[in-house]
């Protein structure tokens, strides 16, 4: 039995139970889209925010986790043996966040993400002890200083999180305090300072997972040399730098660098991937399809940002003046959720042989026809659209079929 491709897609079908579960609450609550609603009662929307954290938590730390473990595979820093081992570790230490925000059992939440941190700080040593100690640098090896680079810097974002929710008094949520901050300074800044270190964290996790994946298959089909994963990565990892101190700076200068150079590299990415792989991979089409996607959808974020005058993280209000930011940032967000998890399970699934071409074609394609419903049917409303729903029902259906084909290829 291979236990990284059963593990692996335990997790995908956790994850799928994690989204059922924010559905629940978004029925029962009758909160489309937001996590608060003033028709709902208190313990309602306490219970939507306690879900959806628990599954944006999820998305956040592990598709990227789980692509890392075997990228330090394919480099040599651990072996096939160690690569279940690790993915195991990671399905318990994710289950305990679960319980921790749940329950809630705060203990149980610190535990979690003091392991889901330990376990990023580990990537980031074997990938860069591994580097050093090579002989030969094929660019399998080479991707472990980008690796070292990308897990370091979302630790670090991370614990800024962490460290900035015990400064101002939050545990959990995006406000704080219970009551408005409109006139009380302190509170005001408290509030910006949370804002700019969840938002900082927020947008790495929008982007690199997918430059990273987009990586990995460029490098497994031989379409990039060292050299050429050296520059992209030191790319990559220099504009997330400058995106992030803009940010938790309130700096526009270096923010925008950083978002350009993010776009330019989603637009390369794309377009290099697409027609190296036109004529021969489906995957490789996709995979490129994705990453143009994904710039046109923050390409309209910024549109709406810059002609809303809504430039400063926490601006973003379901109901309020921010709705038409929040509403194409939801967009944008839910399609990150999912996007790279199944690319991931579809690029695994190829590898190991156990999906062919049509099968890619089916998945994949039919995976794109519900990212742009769904981004209709948000588009559209707030509320339930039926592209939204037809969207939205089309995905989990995906990512349930790609969760048990990991789970039947680790046991046939």
């Amino acid at each position: 039995m291979d236990l990284f491709y059963l593990e692996t897609g335990a997790l995908i079908l956790f994850y799928l139970f994690l989204s059922f579960r924010v559905v629940g609450s978004r029925v029962g609550s009758k909160i489309g889209l937001g996590s608060s609603n003033s028709k709902a009662s208190a313990k309602a929307v306490e219970t939507l925010q306690r879900r959806g954290r628990a599954h944006g938590n999820f998305s956040e730390f592990v598709p990227i986790t789980v692509l890392a473990f075997w990228i330090l595979y394919k480099g040599n820093a651990i072996s096939y043996e160690q690569l279940g081992q690790m993915t195991g570790s990671l399905a318990v230490i994710r289950f305990v966040h679960f319980l921790g925000i749940t329950l809630p059992m705060t203990a149980f939440q610190v535990i979690g993400a003091f392991c889901q941190y330990l376990t990023l700080w580990s990537i980031v040593y074997l990938s860069a002890t591994t580097w050093q100690e090579a002989t030969t640098v094929t660019p399998a090896v080479a991707m472990l200083p980008v690796l070292a680079g990308v897990c370091g810097l979302l630790v670090l974002l991370s614990m800024n999180c962490s460290v900035t929710r015990v400064r101002v008094g939050t545990t959990f949520g995006e406000k704080v305090g219970k009551e408005k901050t409109d006139e009380d300074p302190k509170q005001i800044a408290a509030q910006q300072l949370l804002n700019n270190a969840i938002r900082a964290h927020g947008n790495f996790v929008e982007y690199v997972p997918a430059v990273l994946l987009t990586l990995n298959y460029l490098v497994s089909v031989g379409y990039f040399d060292v050299q050429t994963i050296y520059i992209v990565g030191g790319v990559t990892v220099g504009a997330r730098v400058l995106q992030a101190l803009g940010i938790i700076w309130n700096c526009i200068p270096p923010r925008a660098a950083g978002t350009a150079i993010t776009f330019l590299l989603l637009i390369g990415l794309g377009i290099v991937t697409i027609t190296n792989s036109l004529q021969t991979d489906k995957l490789g089409c996709f995979i490129g399809y994705f990453d143009l996607f994904l710039f046109l959808l923050a390409a309209n974020v910024g549109r709406v940002r810059v002609s809303k005058n809504l430039r400063k993280p926490g601006c973003e209000d379901p109901t309020g003046a921010g709705a038409p930011l929040f509403r194409v940032q939801r967009i944008m967000g839910n399609f990150v959720e999912y996007a790279v998890f199944i690319l991931l399970a579809v690029q695994l699934l190829v590898a190991k042989g156990t999906m062919a071409e049509f099968g890619v074609l089916v998945t994949l394609g039919a995976f794109a026809v519900c990212r742009v419903l769904h981004a209709i049917g948000l588009t559209i409303s707030a509320g339930t659209t039926p592209p939204r729903f037809l969207g939205a029902v089309g995905t989990f259906l995906i990512l349930g079929f790609v969760g048990g084909a990991m789970v039947y290829a680790a046991v046939v």
